[in-house]
C-alpha cells in the first residue's frame, strides 16, 4: 500500500428503494488505499474489502486525494501519477437493503453519466460501492518543457465552487474547476528550490506547506497568501493543522 485516506460519506447517499425494508445505515467513512500499480481498494471500517478499482494510470500512482465532507455534490477520489496525470473517479456508496433478492445484489448498482466510464463494481455484505472514471487532467509543462513532478494533490471547495489542486516540485500550484477547466498555475514559493509538500483542506480553507513556507490559497482569485510568524522560526514545516475551535 502506498497511500491511505479516509473518504467521508453522507447519510444522503443511502439508496432509495421501492422495497419496504430500510437500507443498512452507512458508516461515516470508508478507507481508500492506493497502490503504485493503479489499484484503488475501498474498505469498510471493519476491514471488509468492498471494491477494487483500476484507476487507469500508465505511470506509478504517487498521490491520492478524496473529497471532503461537503453537503452536496459527488463523492470523488483523485489519483496522481509520476507522469503528471491526475485521474478523477466518482464513487457511489449505498447501504445494502436486507431482504433483496440475490439477483439484485449481483447487479451493477451504478448508473453511468455522459462523461463517465464504469471501471469497477462490487457488492459487500453491508455496503454497495461502485466507482466510475470521471475525468483526466494533465498538469501544465514544467520549466524544462516536460511533465512536472507532482508532489501534492487536493480536492477543495471555496464559496460553493469545487476545485482540483496540484502542487509540484517547482513550487507551483495548478488549479482546475470541478468540470475540468484549467484555471491557472500559481507561483506559491519564494524560496529557490522549494517544492509543494502538502495540502490541508478544512471547509472553505486550503493550506499549503513548502519547506519553511506555508500559507493559504484563494482558489477563486488565484492568490497565495503566506503566513508570516515573527516569533516562529520553523526552519522546515513538516505538518500543518487548522484549528476550527473558537477561543
Amino acid at each position: 500500500v502506498s497511500l491511505v485516506k479516509f473518504l467521508p460519506l453522507r447519510v444522503a447517499e443511502a439508496s432509495s428503494s421501492s422495497w419496504s425494508r430500510p437500507a443498512v445505515a452507512l458508516p461515516p467513512a470508508l478507507v481508500v488505499l492506493a497502490h503504485a500499480d493503479g489499484r484503488l481498494r475501498f474498505l469498510a471500517p471493519t476491514g471488509e474489502e468492498l471494491l477494487v478499482h483500476d484507476a487507469g494510470h500508465e505511470r506509478p500512482v504517487t498521490l491520492l486525494a478524496v473529497s471532503p465532507s461537503w453537503g452536496k455534490g459527488d463523492i470523488l477520489v483523485a489519483t496522481g501519477d509520476a507522469g503528471g496525470a491526475v485521474r478523477v473517479h466518482r464513487v457511489l456508496v449505498r447501504g445494502a437493503t436486507p431482504g433483496r433478492p440475490s439477483w439484485m445484489l449481483d447487479a451493477d448498482m451504478a448508473s453511468t453519466e455522459n462523461d463517465s466510464h464504469l471501471l469497477g463494481t462490487t457488492v459487500g455484505s453491508s455496503v454497495n460501492v461502485t466507482a466510475h472514471f470521471k475525468r483526466h487532467l494533465e498538469a501544465p509543462s514544467g520549466a524544462d518543457g516536460g511533465a512536472p513532478k507532482l508532489t501534492a494533490l487536493a480536492i477543495a471547495s471555496q464559496h460553493g465552487t469545487k476545485y482540483f489542486v496540484v502542487g509540484d516540485a517547482e513550487g507551483k500550484i495548478g488549479v482546475w474547476d470541478v468540470g475540468g477547466a484549467f484555471q491557472g498555475r500559481l507561483d506559491a514559493t519564494v524560496t529557490p528550490g522549494a517544492s509543494i509538500e502538502g495540502f490541508y483542506v478544512h471547509k472553505n480553507l486550503l493550506l499549503f506547506r513548502a519547506g519553511s513556507e506555508f500559507g493559504y490559497v484563494d482558489l477563486e482569485i488565484l492568490v497565495v497568501n503566506h503566513v508570516v510568524c515573527p516569533d516562529f522560526d520553523p526552519g522546515r514545516v513538516t505538518s500543518v493543522i487548522i484549528d476550527s475551535q473558537h477561543a
